[in-house]
């Protein structure tokens, strides 16, 4: 029975041996390449995470640029970068006409650098009604381009076809390139 029982033990000891080798040689490694997998998904699901945020910031970035691209069209049509001296004068002589006004004279002044815009200057003497005139001054101020009547001057005609002469003196404005001067 003695030997029964050392081949008994033998055999236990064998599965035992059999069992730990098997751990050792194959659970072990699988454990810790399950951990290690396990590890890299947890990484890879927050950078995802992070990923999502980010392309949520670049969805506000991108109508944050479109809103700022068509107020730098806006601002370009306003303040353009240049001047066209004759066509502004036709511009300021259609809205004379249009408001039943008499143009005595327009003369465009020199150009005055205040840093970075330009202003610029005309004068122009017109004669007609107070309503004709504010109407005028309105609709100079409406035009495409930002003008501003910058001085004005009213006195009463000499003359009868109109009741009142006014000298006023229009500004619109160009932006100065960044050597200083005008584009």
């Amino acid at each position: 029975m003695n030997s029964r029982r050392a081949s008994d033990l033998a055999y236990v000891a064998g599965l035992v041996l059999a069992g730990m080798t098997y751990v050792q040689v194959f659970y072990r490694p699988a454990a810790a390449d399950v951990e290690s997998q396990s590890r890299r998904l947890r990484t890879t699901r927050a950078e995802i995470c992070k990923s999502d945020d980010f392309t949520r910031g670049l969805d506000d970035l991108e109508r944050y640029l479109a809103e700022f691209q068509d107020a730098l069209a806006e601002l370009d049509r306003l303040v353009p970068t240049s001047v066209d001296g004759d066509e502004r004068l036709r511009e300021i002589d259609a809205v004379v006409g249009a408001c039943g006004l008499r143009s005595r004279s327009i003369r465009p002044d020199p150009a005055q650098p205040q840093g970075p815009v330009t202003a610029h200057p005309l004068t122009i003497t017109v004669s007609g009604t107070y309503e004709q005139i504010v109407r005028f001054l309105f609709e100079v101020e409406s035009l495409p381009r930002h003008t501003r009547a910058t001085r004005i001057t009213l006195e009463p005609e000499l003359e009868r076809d109109a009741p009142l002469r006014a000298q006023v003196e229009l500004t619109s404005y160009s932006v100065a390139s960044e050597a200083g001067g005008e584009r």
